[in-house]
């Protein structure tokens, strides 16, 4: 049996050629590292079987190339990277399936430059966890209502309840990665920092309102609106097809759509449509209005990807 473009979060139940017992972390987290210096992290990982290491980050230099059975070590070096640079992407594991780890960290003047035994510390599993109740559909797709583009749902009485975006689609074209992220914003439309942008590398803001916890399962945002600093006015939700290559875009993307819930009750649906070759959209906003929290579907493609999504948020990406 062959496998082409095949990724998996754990292990292979019942292929033969493919080893059981893999133990890596799902995300790097290296934190804060020197800027403008090289900067060497280690992680460690257990493998039961040969496998290759493939790292497509320009500003990350990964050794060795290859994984041996046993416990093995993986150096990470970071390029020169300018202050207030966030560095983040994914090196694979590959076999006969792939296996990911998201790498993120910040470049930062002042901080010191981080050596390998220091990363044993900052690198590890990701905080985030499932979500507390399972995403159930307790009614049919037309009993829910569908959200039209700019319309304004007040979403009084959900203060205090977690609501969760999940986000799914029907299928794609080619293999490719749909990803979530959360921008708070004050009232000039800007975030305050870095630690406004909540995202598989950073996965709950400082106020604890907002959560993007990696599942290995769906793609949800988790929202308690009654946490949300008093300086946060705004919140975007936005998706991204991860990566840099031109070819992928959402015109593969099959009936993208996300879906609110409190706890497991879904209130709305939205459909994403009139893609095309967007890399990323804003599929929604969470905005305060006279001290209410209102909801806005806003399904607007942005063709120049994440990067350029980041930077009109207030946020440096390279």
């Amino acid at each position: 049996m062959t496998f082409t473009q095949v990724e998996v979060n754990g292990d292979v139940v019942g292929l033969s050629q493919e080893a059981p017992n893999w133990k890596f972390p799902r995300v790097a987290a290296l934190g804060t590292f020197a800027a403008d210096a090289e900067n060497r992290f280690q992680i460690q990982l257990e493998a039961p079987a040969d496998a290759e290491v493939v790292c497509r980050m320009k500003d990350l230099r990964i050794a060795p190339a290859r994984l041996r059975p046993g416990m093995n070590t993986l150096t990470l070096t970071t390029q020169r990277l300018r202050d207030n640079t966030i560095l983040y992407g994914e090196i694979f594991i590959q076999t006969q399936v792939t296996r990911r780890i998201y790498i993120y960290g910040k470049a930062v003047k002042g901080a010191p430059v981080a050596n390998a035994s220091a990363a044993a510390e900052n690198a590890g599993l990701p905080q985030g966890s499932l979500p507390a109740d399972p995403i159930v559909l307790h009614q049919p797709d037309e009993a829910v209502e569908a959200l039209q583009r700019g319309q304004r749902v007040s979403l009084r009485g959900l203060y205090d309840h977690e609501l969760k975006i999940v986000y799914e689609h029907q299928g794609t074209a080619r293999p490719l990665e749909v990803d979530c992220y959360c921008f708070l914003l004050r009232d000039n439309g800007k975030a305050s920092s870095d630690e406004d942008l909540v995202f598989f590398g950073n996965m709950e803001s400082p106020d604890h309102a907002v959560r993007v916890p990696t599942t290995g399962l769906e793609t949800v945002a988790q929202i308690c609106l009654d946490r949300v600093g008093s300086l946060v006015q705004k919140i975007v939700l936005c998706y991204a097809i991860y990566g840099d290559d031109s070819r992928l875009h959402f015109s593969m993307v099959s009936g993208p759509r996300i879906r609110f819930f409190d706890g497991t009750k879904e209130l709305y649906q939205f459909a994403l449509s009139s893609l095309s070759d967007e890399k990323a959209v804003v599929a929604a906003e969470f905005y305060r209005y006279k001290g209410e929290w209102k909801l806005k579907p806003v399904g607007a493609g942005y063709r120049a990807g994440l990067a350029k999504l980041c930077e009109s948020y207030g946020i440096q990406t390279e």
